[in-house]
């Protein structure tokens, strides 16, 4: 067993195992490097967190194991690490700029006076990028340093020895802002403790990076130049976003009706729309903590959009038709759209123009219609009507008068429409048993002229 180092700290609230190898060797008088070199444990491996480096560091320090890796990322491979509990991306916790709150690292120097950058640490939740806010001082965390060597990066004691004029001076202060529900619940997952959110039941990072993404295309409808928001404000992404999302699936589908209504044409597509939040999605974070949003995502497009074959929907081509619009249908159809919707209105499947949706978004379910579609199709006026099925126009009003073609359509403010597919199954049921014949035969005649010679 090791004997303990006569020299060691205290290893402080949420200190990193980093952090503190590095508080450990500047106590001892030397650098973190050359400690770790002396005592046989690789810095490396205490940045990753792997656990028999943290029992030897334990056994160094005479410090409880557990307490050193309950707020230290421990390196998974594959850039992906575990931190709470929750598995994360490099992106989400070992980001190359390290940030704090300057007020905390002020009352260190106050609590070890003498020892000023030997007294500050840092804290492993300044590290979770979905955390902007010291909540104990309402300070923002600010960019310490910015280092892209892994081992100099997390050398603490040496990177704050180089600031700590600056933060005692105030240089790194910036505005006070009050936590908002984000913050909160942030930090209430980070300390296991379970909140009232629909977003407690999905992966960590993937519901905070969700509520990011969902906040910035909010943004993007309120405030047109958003992408210029520096880093300092990336928290009123994700405030934004988990104003609507937090509540659950109901309120978020609602949100992405109102900002594909908003934003544009329908023509322009939910990557134009959406914006990151469709991109990423669709394209990047294809993990399996992010498939709830995904499938979301997706489900609302699919059931909101006039989307058929030949699209495309998050990177896979639309092989069926789920929802059609005015514009779509008369599309497909050839019909003017005025047409078309005076007709749909008829048959209950749309509001009219003056109650309704503009022709691009005055949606309806594409499987239903279809036989109404097929109808309307295949609709012509009285004259074509007569020209499709070979009749004078008074032999035309002498069968309506009997009973025989009602209109298909008739009704509204519009003409009314003869379907010439039912007039031909008409036909062919008076000719049941007839057999039929290609070439006119001596005696034989066709229908209207052997009506008219009857007086029929």
């Amino acid at each position: 067993m090791t004997t303990p180092l006569p020299l060691a700290p205290d290893l402080q609230d949420r200190e990193t195992a980093f952090s503190f190898i590095s508080r450990l060797a500047a106590m001892n008088g030397v650098d973190t490097a050359g400690f770790c070199t002396d005592m046989g444990l690789p810095f490396s491996k205490v940045i990753d967190g792997k656990p028999d480096a943290l029992a030897r560091l334990a056994d160094l320090s005479a410090t409880d194991v557990e307490d050193l890796r309950r707020w230290s990322p421990r390196y998974l491979g594959n850039r992906e690490h575990e931190f709470r509990g929750n598995r994360l991306h490099a992106k989400a916790i070992k980001e190359s700029t390290v940030r704090g709150c300057p007020a905390c690292l002020r009352e260190d120097t106050e609590a070890t006076p003498g020892r000023v950058e030997g007294g500050m640490y840092i804290r492993g939740h300044w590290l979770f990028r979905p955390v902007t806010l010291c909540l104990k001082h309402q300070h923002p965390l600010v960019p310490l340093w910015t280092e892209a060597n892994v081992s100099r990066r997390y050398d603490a004691s040496a990177r704050l020895a180089e600031i700590s004029p600056a933060i005692s001076a105030g240089n790194l202060d910036k505005e006070l802002r009050a936590p908002n529900p984000f913050d909160e619940w942030i930090e209430a997952r980070l300390a296991g403790t379970p909140t009232e959110s629909w977003l407690d039941q999905f992966d960590l990072y993937a519901a905070a990076h969700f509520c990011e993404l969902l906040g910035r295309a909010i943004w993007a409808v309120r405030f047109p130049k958003w992408k210029k928001f520096g880093p300092e404000r990336a928290w009123m992404s994700f405030e934004m976003g988990f104003r609507f999302a937090t509540t659950g699936e109901t309120t978020v589908r609602d949100t992405l009706m109102q900002l594909q209504e908003t934003i544009g044409e329908p023509t322009d597509g939910p990557k134009k729309k959406y914006g990151a939040l469709y991109d990423r999605l669709a394209f990047d974070l294809l993990g399996e903590a992010y498939a709830p949003f995904r499938e979301l995502l997706r489900d609302h497009i699919a059931s909101t959009w006039p989307l058929g074959p030949g699209d495309d929907l998050m990177g896979e081509p639309v092989l069926e038709r789920k929802v059609h619009s005015v514009r779509t249908a008369a599309r497909e159809l050839g019909m003017d759209p005025r047409r078309l919707r005076k007709l749909l209105v008829d048959i209950g499947l749309v509001r009219p123009a003056e109650t309704g949706r503009d022709d691009q978004w005055e949606l309806f379910d594409a499987r239903a219609a279809q036989p109404h579609l097929d109808r309307i199709n295949t609709l012509v006026s009285a004259k074509d009507f007569q020209e499709a099925l070979n009749m004078s126009r008074s032999q035309f009003e002498l069968l309506r008068k009997e009973g025989h073609f009602p209109p298909a359509i008739d009704g509204g403010d519009h003409k009314p429409l003869w379907d010439v597919r039912a007039a031909h199954l008409h036909l062919e049921s008076l000719l049941t048993g007839a057999e039929p014949i290609y070439v006119n035969m001596h005696g034989w005649d066709d229908i209207p002229t052997t009506a008219q010679s009857l007086k029929v």
